[in-house]
C-alpha cells in the first residue's frame, strides 16, 4: 500500500519534482517524502519574513520617491533604465486591463520585487535618484553597507529565495539558508529597527530548520500510512 500511495503522490506532484529530493543519494521513498514535507515547513517559516520584507521595502522606496520627486505620482516624473521602465509599463498595462486606475496605491502593490530590486542595479546608477533612494530606504545602516552595488547584490539574493519559496521549489539543499535568513532580518532592521524587533518573535525559521530530518521522517511515515488505515476501515465496514 505504501508503494501505491507513493505512486499516487508522484502522479499528482510529478515524478520530476519528487526526484529532486532523492536522486542525489538514491534516498528511499519515505526519506523523499520527509524531505518534501520539511522543505514545505522551511519555506512556510521564511514566508512570513519575506512577506514583511517585501511590503516594507516597496513602501519605504515609495515614500522615498515621493519625497525625492515632491509628488505622489513619481513614476510619471522620474526616468529609469529600459529594464526597469519596461516593468513599470507592464504593471500599468495590467492595471489598465483590469480597468483599475494606476494611482500610487494600486501601482505600488502591482509592481513586483524585481522592479524594486532593479532600482539599485548598475544601469540606474546614471540617474540621480539612486543614491538618495538608497540612503532614505536603508537609513539605519552604515555608509559602507549602503553602497548601491552591495544593496543590489543583497536584494537580488533575497529575490531569488523569495521566488523559489513562492513557486514551491526545493530550498533545503541550500547550505547558506541561515545566512539568507539573517540577511532578510538585517535589511529589515536597516529599514526600520522597531519594526524588526516586533516581528522577531514571529520568526520560526531556526526552530524548523533545526528540527532535523528525523522528525519529518516520522511525519512522512504517518502520512504514507493514511491510505492503509482508510483501506483497513473500508474492509472492516464491508465485512
Amino acid at each position: 500500500m505504501v508503494q501505491d500511495f507513493y505512486l499516487n503522490i508522484e502522479k499528482n506532484l510529478s515524478k520530476d519534482r519528487l526526484d529532486n529530493y532523492g536522486k542525489m543519494d538514491n534516498a528511499d521513498r519515505e526519506t523523499v517524502v520527509a524531505r518534501y514535507l520539511w522543505n514545505i515547513a522551511i519555506s512556510q517559516s521564511l514566508y512570513q519574513l519575506l512577506h514583511f520584507f517585501e511590503i516594507l521595502l516597496r513602501n519605504k522606496i515609495n515614500n522615498a520617491f515621493i519625497a525625492f520627486a515632491k509628488r505622489v505620482d513619481w513614476y510619471n516624473e522620474i526616468s529609469f533604465d529600459k529594464y526597469t521602465e519596461d516593468m513599470l509599463n507592464k504593471a500599468m498595462e495590467k492595471l489598465n486591463e483590469r480597468k483599475i486606475s494606476y494611482d500610487n496605491g494600486h501601482l505600488v502593490a502591482e509592481l513586483n520585487l524585481g522592479f524594486w530590486t532593479s532600482l539599485f542595479n548598475k544601469y540606474n546608477s546614471q540617474y540621480s535618484f539612486q543614491g538618495e533612494i538608497c540612503k532614505s530606504t536603508f537609513s539605519n545602516c552604515l555608509p559602507d553597507e549602503r553602497k548601491t552595488k552591495k544593496v543590489y547584490k543583497d536584494l537580488e539574493k533575497i529575490r531569488l529565495l523569495r521566488n523559489r519559496v513562492s513557486h514551491y521549489e526545493r530550498i533545503i539543499h541550500w547550505k547558506d539558508l541561515p545566512e539568507q535568513h539573517d540577511l532578510i532580518l538585517k535589511l529589515i532592521r536597516y529599514m526600520d529597527k522597531e519594526f524588526c524587533k516586533r516581528i522577531i518573535p514571529l520568526d520560526t525559521f531556526n526552530e524548523v530548520l533545526n528540527s532535523g530530518i528525523d522528525e519529518w521522517k516520522e511525519k512522512a511515515s504517518k502520512f504514507m500510512q493514511v491510505e492503509d488505515d482508510i483501506e483497513r476501515k473500508q474492509i472492516q465496514a464491508d465485512s
